[in-house]
């Protein structure tokens, strides 16, 4: 009888830390893994920590350079728009994007998420996300200056095949304030302040490169 190979979890553990390590960062194969203590993946895990952070403020600037050539915003503006994202802290209590900037008022929430299990519809709790953020877009949130029916609103997804189907199906659902989705095509005016646009932002590579 031929004994099945039995499972490593560690071994599984170490080698797919390791292998990300020398792909993403390019440093000579090695078994960090057994060189790390405790205290070292304790560090590791409160700086991975802040990954959902770091690719959302990375699509966000992504959507405001996409939102800067459809408002026609020259270099100067630009800037400023991407400072206004940037010297945002995170996990505020506002909306994504808050902009008052070329005479215009704009909110936006960015959304990062994938299909889960590698499929092509949301799960149970990124929908009631997409649909919290909506709501909010529509209804507003307390603790923001901003004043929904005043600003042009956006919800923006990372551009992935997956994303788009998902997305679509989600949005198709019924949902509050589902009367209210536009799904942004080129040639769209996007100075109706009753809509919602959903944008797919599709430089999302480039701007986590």
């Amino acid at each position: 009888m031929v004994e099945m190979a039995e499972y490593d979890r560690e071994r599984e553990l170490a080698e797919r830390l390791n292998d990300f390590l020398v792909s993403c960062l390019g440093v000579p194969e090695a078994d960090y893994y057994s060189g790390m203590d405790f205290n070292s993946f304790m560090k590791l895990k409160s700086v991975l920590s802040n990954i959902n952070n770091i690719i959302t403020m990375k699509v966000t600037c992504s959507f405001v350079e996409w939102l800067a050539v459809q408002m026609n915003w020259n270099d100067e503006v630009t800037e400023l728009a991407v400072n206004s994202i940037i010297s945002t802290k995170p996990n505020a209590n506002g909306y994504d994007v808050e902009i008052e900037i070329g005479g215009r008022s704009i909110i936006a929430e960015v959304k990062c998420n994938r299909p889960i299990n590698g499929g092509y519809a949301y799960g149970a709790a990124q929908r009631h996300g997409i649909e919290k953020d909506v709501k909010s877009l529509v209804e507003g949130k307390s603790k923001s200056k901003m004043v929904p029916s005043d600003c042009l609103k956006f919800m923006v997804f990372i551009d992935l095949p997956e994303v788009r189907k998902a997305t679509q199906m989600c949005l198709d659902t019924r949902i509050d304030h589902g009367n209210s989705i536009c799904f942004y095509r080129d040639g769209i005016v996007t100075d109706d302040k009753s809509k919602v646009y959903v944008v797919f932002v599709d430089k999302v590579t480039n701007a986590l490169t």
